[in-house]
């Protein structure tokens, strides 16, 4: 019976001597839910103030409130139907390249708004 051993490769570590771990993916993936609970609180905010000012009832807010989160779904579809048939706005980049993308058009758009009204 012949064994084979296989060997295991070597650690490679970077120059101050830390291992390289994969928790990037881990962290991105808890910016997307960190953004998604900052949309759901800003909609909890606007929602009452469209309520407000717009003299609107319950159901109507409600609607209102549907049509925000339905919005991003299907965006989300499109996007990712886009995505799979190779014919993306980020088709060659990578999913942290695509990611800090996103995040930087979500800053850009955020500090865009004038706050002073």
């Amino acid at each position: 019976m012949a064994t084979s051993m296989v060997r295991a490769k070597p650690v490679t570590t970077s120059s101050a001597g830390h291992v390289p771990t994969k928790h990037w993916g881990i962290k991105h993936i808890g910016n997307r839910i960190l953004l998604l609970g900052l949309i759901a609180a800003g909609n909890s905010v606007f929602i009452p103030f469209c309520k407000h000012y717009f003299d609107l009832d319950q159901f109507q807010s409600q609607l209102v409130d549907f049509a925000f989160y339905t919005a991003y779904y299907i965006g989300a579809l499109l996007y990712s139907s886009m995505a799979h048939l190779g014919k993306g706005p980020c088709g060659e980049m990578g999913y942290k390249t695509k990611h800090r993308v996103r995040l930087a058009v979500l800053r850009a758009r955020c500090g865009s708004h004038d706050h002073r009204r």
